[in-house]
C-alpha cells in the first residue's frame, strides 16, 4: 500500500526550493490550505496563512526548515491542527513563538544534527555568497565528517579538544586547521542566532599553536614533501604517452564507425580528438589547478586579447580574491584557438563543458585520461596530475623569478607556501639579490668614499 502523506510538499521539493528558489519565494501545499515553505536570505521557515474572523490575513510561523524530513511532517501536522481550529469556528491561540513551547518542533530543533543543519539552513545562508558558499560548506563537511550524526547541542569542549588533537596528528598545517575551525565556529554562531542551539561550545575554545619540534626530531607526519621539476625523461615519456593516446582514440573511433556506428563523427583530422588534450596543455602552460580549469569560461580565457584572467576557486571566498593574469603566447594560442573552433566558436560558457549537460564536469574526470597517458608512456602512476602545477612553479623559481611574482602567477596570497615547498630550488636567490644592490656602489666617486 502506498504511504499516505498529509502534505503535497515532498522532502525533495522542499530541498530544491531551499537551494534554488527565489528569496521570499513560497512553496505551497495543495492539501493543507495556506501551508507553505518560505525561503529567506539566511534560512527557510514553515508557515501557514489564514484569515481571522475580521477577514484579516494572518501568518503563523510553524518552525525552521532543517532538512525537509521530520520538520516538514511536524510543521504540516501543526498546520492541520490550527486549520481544524479555524474550521471549528475558533481563533488559533498563537502568541509569539507559543506554538514552539508545545510543539515537538522545539525539542526536535535541539536534536538537529550537524549534517542536517549544514546541508539545510546553513547551505541556504551560504547560497547568497560567492560561489554559493561551496568552499565553506565543503570545508566543514570534509573536516567535521565524523560529526555529521551528532546533534549540534551535544557537541562540547571535549569534542573540540579531541578534534584538534586528531588534526594535529595529521599532515595538515596549523593554518588549515585554523580555517576549518573558523568555518565551523561561524556555523555554530549562525545556529545560536537562529535559536537552533542555546550555546556555542566553540565560543571560548582556543586552538593552541603547536610547539616547534626540536632540531632533527621533526615528526614524520609533519615533514614537508619538497616539490621538484619533472625530469627530462619524465617529460619525454609524457609526450610519448600523449601521442599514443591520441592515436589510440582515433583508431578506436574509426573501428566503432566501421562496425556499424556510422552516426559517430570521425576524429581524424581534428587537432584535439578529446577535450583532455587542450585541458592538459593549458594546465601545463598556466599552472592552474584542475578545479580552476573545469570552471574556466571563455570570458576568462580571452583569445581576442591573448590573455587569461582567473580568480582561483580557493580564494573566491576572500574579501579581496586573488586574480591570476597571464598572457597567452603563440603556442598556447594555436592550441586553444583550435579547441575554440572545434566547440563552434562559442561566445560564452565553459571552456571544458560536459557534452551531456553542457555544465561543469566532475572534478575527477581528467584522472583516468592522465593515468592512460602515464601507462602508455611507461611513467610511474605515482606521478599525479598535480605535478604539472608543481613543475610550473618549480620552473619559475629555478629561473630565479622573485617569489612574489611567482606567487601572483600561481594564485597564492603570500610567498609562505612557496618558500616552504619550493625554497630549496633557489637557495642562492637572497645572496644574488644582495649582490645586485652592492654592485650599485662599486664605482662610487672618490668624494663619496665611505672611508674604509
Amino acid at each position: 500500500m502506498a504511504k499516505v502523506t498529509i502534505t503535497s510538499i515532498s522532502q525533495l521539493k522542499s530541498m530544491q526550493h531551499v537551494l534554488s528558489g527565489k528569496v521570499r519565494g513560497e512553496l505551497t501545499c495543495s492539501l493543507i490550505a495556506g501551508f507553505h515553505l518560505q525561503k529567506m536570505s539566511s534560512c527557510a521557515t514553515w508557515r501557514m496563512r489564514y484569515r481571522d474572523h475580521n477577514n484579516q490575513q494572518k501568518i503563523i510561523k510553524l518552525g525552521t526548515y532543517v532538512d525537509g524530513k521530520i520538520d516538514r511532517v511536524e510543521s504540516a501536522e501543526l498546520a492541520l491542527k490550527y486549520r481544524q481550529q479555524i474550521l471549528d469556528g475558533n481563533q488559533p491561540i498563537v502568541g509569539k513563538d507559543s506554538h514552539r513551547s508545545t510543539s515537538p518542533l522545539s525539542s526536535k530543533r535541539k536534536g538537529c544534527t550537524l549534517g542536517q543543519y549544514l546541508l539545510g539552513p546553513y547551505t541556504v545562508h551560504q547560497s547568497t555568497k560567492a560561489n554559493a558558499g561551496k568552499h565553506t560548506i565543503d570545508m566543514i563537511a570534509k573536516h567535521f565528517k565524523q560529526w555529521v550524526h551528532l546533534t549540534l547541542a551535544s557537541i562540547d569542549g571535549s569534542d573540540l579538544q579531541a578534534w584538534h588533537a586528531h588534526k594535529q596528528k595529521s599532515a595538515l598545517s596549523h593554518a588549515t586547521i585554523l580555517r576549518a575551525f573558523g568555518a565551523f565556529r561561524t556555523m555554530m554562531r549562525h545556529a545560536v542566532k537562529h535559536g537552533v542551539i542555546e550555546f556555542d561550545p566553540s565560543h571560548k575554545f582556543q586552538l593552541q599553536t603547536p610547539a616547534p619540534h626540536p632540531q632533527n626530531t621533526q615528526a614524520p607526519s609533519l615533514q614537508v614533501n619538497p616539490r621538484r621539476l619533472l625530469s627530462k625523461q619524465e617529460l619525454t615519456a609524457i609526450q610519448s604517452g600523449i601521442a599514443q593516446y591520441k592515436s589510440k582514440l582515433i583508431a578506436q573511433r574509426s573501428n566503432s564507425i566501421s562496425h556499424g556506428k556510422r552516426q559517430l563523427p570521425s576524429l581524424k583530422g581534428l587537432t584535439h580528438p578529446h577535450w583532455f588534450f587542450p585541458f592538459l596543455r593549458l594546465a601545463a602552460y598556466t599552472g592552474l589547478r584542475s578545479g580552476d580549469l573545469y570552471s574556466l569560461t571563455w570570458q576568462e580565457l580571452n583569445l581576442a586579447k591573448k590573455s587569461l584572467t582567473k580568480a582561483p576557486n580557493k580564494t573566491k571566498h576572500y574579501k579581496d580574491p586573488i586574480k591570476v593574469e597571464l598572457p597567452l603566447d603563440d603556442s598556447i594560442m594555436q592550441i586553444m584557438s583550435a579547441w575554440y573552433q572545434q566547440q563552434g566558436s562559442p561566445r560564452s560558457g565553459l571552456v571544458f563543458a560536459s557534452k551531456a549537460t553542457d555544465k561543469q564536469m566532475d572534478k575527477k574526470a581528467h584522472i583516468r585520461h592522465w593515468k592512460k597517458i602515464l601507462v602508455l608512456g611507461q611513467v610511474g602512476l605515482e606521478l599525479d596530475f598535480g605535478f604539472l602545477r608543481d613543475h610550473y612553479i618549480a620552473r619559475l623559481i629555478s629561473a630565479n623569478m622573485p617569489l612574489y611574482s611567482v606567487a601572483k602567477l600561481a594564485g597564492h596570497k603570500t610567498t609562505n607556501v612557496l618558500q616552504q615547498l619550493y625554497g630549496h630550488l633557489a637557495p642562492n636567490v637572497s645572496s644574488s639579490v644582495l649582490l645586485l644592490s652592492a654592485e650599485d656602489f662599486d664605482e662610487l666617486p672618490k668624494q663619496y668614499s665611505l672611508g674604509f
